[in-house]
């Protein structure tokens, strides 16, 4: 569960969520994509920092990495396009935003006319697939 693919900006990576940072100075889990290449070794080549520790969700919409943390109902995001700090072997990079919760939604319910008259479920919504409620999110960023 803490290891995804995506391809983001037309390059195959692997997504490894590392809860705890071998290095002392860490402030928290952080995402670790290494590079596929079609030919070649498999090469670490960004590190997303998320400074907080917990439970998250991993998924990638329009080459951008969308980080869900469970506990606070929030989604920060990544562009590895965009500079951040290099090491001299990986680039290090912080949240493109602060993080925010997706606008909440309210799922219209369905079935005979006798019921539909009550009112939506409201969901609250900080993940773009929720298995426990059988739903695939579309966001637009």
């Amino acid at each position: 569960r803490d290891i995804a693919m995506a391809t983001i900006y037309g390059q195959l990576y692997i997504l490894f969520l590392r809860h705890h940072s071998r290095t002392s100075n860490s402030t928290g889990a952080e995402v670790v994509l290494y590079h596929l290449p079609r030919e070649g070794a498999c090469k670490k080549m960004h590190i997303l920092k998320l400074n907080r520790t917990g439970k998250f969700a991993l998924n990638v919409v329009d080459n951008l990495v969308v980080v869900h943390h469970q506990d606070t109902e929030t989604s920060v995001i990544f562009d590895i396009r965009l500079r951040g700090e290099f090491d001299g072997t990986v680039t290090f990079h912080h949240p493109v935003l602060p993080a925010r919760s997706i606008q909440p939604y309210e799922i219209p319910l369905a079935g005979p006319a006798a019921v539909t008259s009550q009112s939506p479920v409201p969901c609250k919504l900080y993940i773009i697939i929720s298995a426990s409620q059988g739903y695939l999110w579309n966001l637009q960023v």
